[in-house]
């Protein structure tokens, strides 16, 4: 495997610089015994109680607060009580949370951003990190997840079954389950807390665009029901709800290269010496998601010595796209060809061109399977008057499943007879556009089931699954200390025990009939080239009708049922080579000792509150996979490593005036690496008959085999980090001005176990530094040319690469944010209010063999505004968000994700609405909200180039009406 390379530059100096925090608060711990007389505080005594809680109460002696207003005040006032730097989402109303999903209403907060999947906001950036360097946690633990790696999908629960969420970006010592960069923690409604409720949403939606396929729709639903009660003199409380959903999407999709960015150029351009694509792919998706959901939580307090209580949630969801268009390969390994004098350009890049083709019309059918549970117990018992042991217990589970079918059609086997002619034409967003002469591919008496550029195949069918196992036991004890500067403390350990489990199969979908002699690779030997047939005719009984995809002009293509045409053909299975990469389980035990010390006095009149704690975290980590000696045969392989780190952590807040604030932290977080880095598995290829002539020699002679895998001795990632915050509220908490600024210094960034794009911006950092020899003698099998390995000109030695923690770097960011009811300007302007907030973070992150990349997820500049009103019962409020270029995630076509640079998006939301506040219709609220208003286009693009475009889709804007009924 490869050597770990730990980097911990920082340590020292990161452990001076908290000693002096250390310091810091020991001296404001002395000073209020020095003060006591030197005059009356302006903030209330440390040891009196709050006069504020998170949610306002309607007394006749304060102002009453409802509906979104306070949503933003229940929020503000959360973020207020904190000792740490966090932003808070709350609920308008039971089952009501104030946006179209979890993800969007998440995006509005300072320093976050959201990145899009099939249409649907499904996975969060915190201050720059992406989702595989956060966490998120259900009731404040730890759940399973269906991702292949570590990212939340959020798109797997339903909003609406959430009374709040928040996110801490500042980490105390209590708190489990850190990421670098911020924790995310959903929060099920508490039935001691909440009001008595029995609610009902029901939501109805249509797309901008009709629907792209014929099995497809563009309308969908949602329908949720919340239930909460208290019983035996408020002893017992009780509080369920569930959900389910339609979610169509329709997607106008643009790729070359399968997303990977195929381009001639810049450093090999055509012979005119032009930069344009060498593969063009225009297809028509329309997604479904349908999800079921529902909670449980259930709590006994007898008294105030003792409570109990049970939590559970589950969720299902599954999704059906439909997948439809065109790859046309203009390069010359393709079967198509240039008309000579056709093509023009602008600026360097391809305007426009003729080709003679073939294309290979797809007709593909993507389905994902998805459950997750989660059950947590939690027990609070009070052993004396200031001593409490809280007892912890939970269980997730999370399965996936998925199957992309591919089924590949065209006009002849081979590009052999009737090309057509396609004139491609580059649009204005970089994309291509193509209008055909000469051909009908929807017309049956055209199109047959064939292999028309040679690939060896007429379809593939990827099938990976995932499981992940996650549980968690954990034991505090929280004693009082007394009416000094140090209030409260807080010893405790926490077990978590993690398994994570991928497999993945993949097979060819071939020509029928016995095979031949003449062999290609996994289809076995070609039918048609021994005399067997050459194309399947394609019954009307599978045609559903045609689509017309992105870009296309001229034509239409056929739309035909992917698994009944599949059953007209063969199937033949992947090498065990190509699967074993992706054949892993990984286990992660943890156990967390933790320590805090909790703070409240009065320095003269500036009170300081806070926290200094630390974390003690020892992992058992490893791996089970495998690796392939031949097509059919896999060795077993095992890897673990084990290690102890320290956590040190410090929040302190100062108010320095009444509900102005100064806060200062300092901490280490750690994240654990990619899951598919720290497997065991690893992946031998064979280079062919002309060897690995893209890497180095190696003693003069030429690698035959190649190898990558993972890396089950990686360690974390670290990250040092210093915060202050200064933050003013004000008319009742209504309103909120912040700013906030932020340096992190990371060690031991881990290369990327993942496909990084030839030319990507990403792609010289992990290439060359993650590569080391290894001899491939065991893996002679592979080689389907025995002569190399008896011709002095080869070796049997050859290059292997696996992540390994090499990398180092910081960043720097900030955020301002402000929430002003404008009532405070003018009492004209009573019920409106405004909303913004910028981040702006910059970051580096440097590898040994001198190369730079920036942070997976960052984007430089994040801009969101809002603007709202509220009164008479009417509401109404539009929001913009605009994020900067950043470095997103895509799946490819082998069902493995890459990471592409992203241009910048901008989308527009709104919503409007009236609540019934008095006779009949009481308690009825109805609502209309646009979404994705801008019709906003997700691109990306290679070769740092922002005009070579690789994949793009544009999935329109959505129209929601509903109905929320408050029954008690």
């Amino acid at each position: 495997m490869a050597k770990r390379l730990e980097s911990f530059g920082s340590a020292a100096r990161f452990r001076n610089f908290l000693k002096a925090g250390v310091a810091v608060v020991a001296i404001t711990g002395i000073a209020p015994a020095m003060a006591q007389t030197a005059g009356q505080a302006t903030t209330p005594p440390a040891d009196a109680p709050d006069t504020k809680s998170a949610a306002p109460q309607d007394t006749a002696n304060q102002i009453v607060i409802s509906g979104y207003a306070r949503s933003i005040t229940n929020a503000n006032r959360i973020k207020e009580l904190s000792t740490s730097v966090v932003e808070a989402i709350s609920a308008e109303d039971v089952g009501k949370l104030p946006d179209v999903s979890i993800s969007d209403a998440l995006s509005r907060l300072p320093g976050l951003a959201v990145q899009q999947a099939s249409g649907r906001a499904k996975y969060i950036s915190i201050r720059g990190f992406g989702p595989d360097y956060t966490t998120a946690t259900l009731n404040g633990r730890i759940v399973a997840t269906v991702d292949d790696n570590r990212r939340f999908d959020y798109g797997q629960y339903p909003g609406d079954l959430f009374q709040e969420i928040d996110v801490i970006k500042t980490p105390s010592a209590d708190l489990l389950n850190q990421g670098l960069a911020g924790t995310v923690n959903l929060q099920t409604y508490d039935p001691l807390k909440a009001k008595r409720t029995f609610s009902l949403n029901i939501q109805g939606a249509v797309g901008q665009y009709g629907a792209l396929n014929p099995e497809a729709s563009n309308k969908g639903y949602k329908a949720t029901v919340v239930y909460v009660d208290r019983f035996a003199d408020d002893t017992i409380g009780v509080s369920l709800g569930a959900s389910a959903i339609k979610d169509p999407t329709q997607d106008y999709h643009w790729a070359t290269g399968g997303g990977n960015g195929n381009y001639y150029g810049p450093t090999n351009p055509d012979s005119l010496g032009n930069i344009g694509p060498d593969d063009i792919q225009n297809y028509a998706n329309s997604n479904t998601l349908y999800r079921q959901s529902g909670f449980g939580h259930v709590v006994f307090r007898p008294n105030d010595g003792f409570e109990m209580s049970l939590d559970g949630l589950y969720t299902q969801s599954k999704t059906r796209e439909y997948s439809r268009g065109w790859e046309l390969p203009l390069a010359s390994w393709s079967h198509d060809t240039p008309i000579a004098g056709t093509e023009t350009a602008q600026n360097g890049y391809v305007a426009s061109e003729q080709w003679l083709v073939n294309p290979v019309l797809r007709n593909d059918y993507n389905t994902s399977d998805a459950k997750t549970y989660a059950l947590g117990l939690n027990t609070k018992i009070a052993l004396s008057s200031s001593l409490k042991l809280v007892l912890d217990a939970s269980v997730s589970h999370a399965t996936r499943h998925d199957n992309t079918y591919e089924i590949y059609a065209g006009t002849s086997f081979l590009n052999n007879t009737n090309p057509a002619t396609a004139t491609i034409t580059r649009q204005q967003d970089g994309t291509y556009g193509v209008n055909i002469a000469g051909a009908n591919y929807a017309d049956p008496n055209q199109v047959s089931l064939t292999d028309p550029q040679g690939w060896g195949q007429v379809g593939f069918n990827n099938v990976p699954n995932l499981s992940d196992t996650v549980k968690n036991l954990r034991a505090e004890l929280d004693g009082d200390i007394g009416t000094g500067f140090f209030r409260r403390w807080e010893v405790g350990v926490n077990y978590s025990d993690e398994n994570k489990v991928s497999s993945y199969y993949g097979y060819f979908v071939c020509l029928p009939g016995a095979a031949g002699t003449s062999t290609v690779a996994g289809c076995g030997s070609w039918p048609a080239l021994n005399g067997g047939p050459s194309s399947v005719a394609i019954p009307s009984s599978i045609i559903n009708g045609s689509v017309t995809p992105y870009g296309v002009t001229g034509t239409s293509i056929i739309a035909i049922n992917p698994l009944a045409a599949q059953n007209l053909l063969r199937t033949a299975p992947q090498s065990e080579a190509s699967n074993v990469a992706r054949d892993w389980t990984v286990r992660e035990r943890l156990l967390t000792g933790y320590a805090q010390l909790n703070f409240d006095g009065n320095a003269g009149d500036v009170r300081i509150r806070g926290n200094i704690g630390a974390q003690i975290v020892y992992t058992n980590q490893s791996s089970t996979g495998g690796v392939a000696t031949n097509a059919t045969t896999v060795v077993p392989t095992y890897g673990r490593a084990r290690y102890t780190y320290f956590l040190p952590s410090l929040n302190t807040s100062f108010e320095v005036a009444r509900s102005t604030f100064i806060r200062f932290a300092a901490s280490r977080t750690l994240a654990r690496s990619k899951l598919d880095n720290e497997n065991a598995s690893f992946s031998v290829s064979y280079c062919g008959t002309n060897g690995c002539t893209t890497v180095p020699q190696i003693n003069g002679k030429t690698p035959i085999l190649q190898g990558t895998g993972g890396n089950p001795y990686i360690r974390p990632y670290f990250s040092d980090n210093v915060d202050l915050a200064v933050e003013k509220y004000f008319a009742h908490d209504q309103g909120k001005i912040a700013l906030a600024g932020y340096y992190k210094h990371i060690s031991n960034f881990a290369t990327q176990n993942q496909i990084l794009n030839t030319g990507n911006v990403n792609n010289g950092g992990p290439a060359s530094t993650t590569t080391f020899a290894y001899d491939f003698s065991a893996y002679t099998a592979l080689v389907t040319n025995p002569g190399q390995l008896t011709d002095s000109a080869y070796t049997t030695n050859g290059w292997a690469s696996a992540p390994i923690n090499d990398g180092k770097g910081s960043v720097l960011g900030f955020e301002v944010s402000a929430v002003v009811p404008l009532a405070v300007l003018t009492p004209a302007l009573d019920g409106f209010g405004v909303i913004a907030n910028y981040a702006r973070t910059s970051s580096h992150i440097h590898f040994s063999n001198g190369n730079v990349i920036t942070l997976p997820g960052l984007s430089k500049d994040v801009f969101q505004a809002q603007i709202y009103f509220e009164k008479y019962g009417f509401n109404a409020r539009a929001s913009y968000t605009h994020r900067g270029d950043y470095l997103g995630d895509y799946q490819l076509f082998n069902a493995q994700v890459t990471a592409n640079l992203t241009k910048a998006q901008s989308t527009l939301d709104a919503q409007i609405g009236y609540d019934f506040k008095s006779g009949p219709l009481k308690g009825v609220s109805l609502y209309v909200q646009g979404h994705n208003l801008t019709n906003a286009k997700t691109i990306s693009y290679v070769n740092n180039d922002p005009n070579e475009v690789n994949i793009r889709d544009q999935y329109g804007a959505t129209y929601l009406a509903g109905m929320t009924v408050k029954f008690w």
